[in-house]
């Protein structure tokens, strides 16, 4: 692919990204303003998902990939609150970059999760719980917990039957319950968001260590 053509690829997964909506700040909770995410927000929503997935999702330092860059913003939004994805993935189909993007003065427990959710391969938006459009829980329903934590029993790169059956990049086999397959694929493998960025028809995640860069 030539180098016109990837920063394209790019620039089309970014626009395809769930914009999201969610509640403005409550009178209790804190804005960050100009000076960037709300770091208790982004806290919460690293140790919130590290306790689903059973993985390390920390701050790093340093930008550079592997990481998700989260970070306050506009582009891309509309008149949403906050949008999403895995924009950057190696040959074998493991993410190396993600993108979170927050409305500046946006305080919500919820949105940041949600968000963090899209960027660790929950790439489109589901009909309940944490990851439905909208405002909603601040915790994922069990549907969703169990998509998410198949997902992450599997090496990047897996294809996914709708039965459940499963072959991974080493040859390796094994059985999924039907609905976490059947979710896996709608919304991760073939989730829209991102899809210029990742191999097709095969599982996207993140290695653990998960490393988060909180630009400010």
């Amino acid at each position: 692919m030539s180098a016109g053509l990837a920063r394209l690829a790019v620039a089309m997964a970014w626009l395809l990204a769930p914009a999201c909506s969610d509640s403005p700040a409550m009178p209790s909770q804190t804005s960050t303003g100009s000076s960037g995410p709300n770091a208790g927000f982004v806290t919460d929503a690293l140790d919130y998902w590290a306790s689903v997935l059973g993985v390390t999702v920390s701050t790093t330092d340093t930008n550079s990939q592997p990481r998700i860059l989260f970070r306050e913003g506009t582009d891309g939004l509309g008149s949403a609150a906050g949008r999403a994805l895995i924009d950057g993935a190696d040959a074998a189909n493991w993410a190396t970059s993600g993108l979170v993007v927050v409305r500046p003065g946006v305080a919500s427990r919820r949105l940041y999760r949600h968000e963090m959710g899209h960027a660790l391969g929950f790439l489109e938006h589901s009909d309940e719980g944490l990851m439905g459009a909208g405002g909603g829980p601040e915790v994922l329903s069990d549907r969703e917990r169990r998509m998410m934590v198949a997902l992450y029993s599997l090496p990047a790169g897996t294809r996914v039957e709708t039965d459940g059956k499963w072959v991974g990049p080493q040859g390796e086999a094994g059985q999924l319950e039907a609905e976490a397959a059947g979710d896996i694929l709608r919304f991760n493998v073939n989730a829209v968001a991102g899809s210029g960025a990742r191999r097709p028809g095969l599982t996207c995640r993140w290695a653990s260590p998960v490393r988060v860069f909180v630009q400010r």
